[in-house]
């Protein structure tokens, strides 16, 4: 999706249109409620209004700054780390809160 913006702004930047890429983190809304860590997700009308606020001013926004922080931290580590290292240590993190959130339905049921 970033490719295709670049290539959309690059096309229509010399009519005076920004093109915008939103790169979300986490949201917490009704179907992605039992998906999330609730400290890395935000409220979706907090992040809308941020998304809002990030309209026309800059071509590719995290919108949220908690999503800001989030990736900046992610970007530093990814050119820290060797990437097959950085994405094995992102995946056993998603694996472990995937079941973290798997045993708290179960419990529930």
């Amino acid at each position: 999706m970033n490719y295709l913006s670049k290539c959309l702004e690059a096309e229509y930047s010399s009519q005076g249109i920004l093109i915008q890429t939103v790169t979300p983190g986490q949201v917490n809304t009704s179907l992605a409620k039992q998906l999330y860590d609730p400290s890395m997700a935000v409220p979706a009308n907090e992040f809308v209004q941020h998304a809002l606020k990030a309209v026309g001013t800059e071509s590719m926004t995290n919108a949220h700054p908690k999503h800001k922080l989030i990736n900046n931290i992610f970007t530093i580590l990814d050119q820290l780390l060797p990437e097959r290292l950085f994405m094995n240590i992102k995946l056993r993190a998603m694996t472990r809160m995937a079941q973290q959130k798997k045993a708290e339905r179960e419990k529930q049921d």
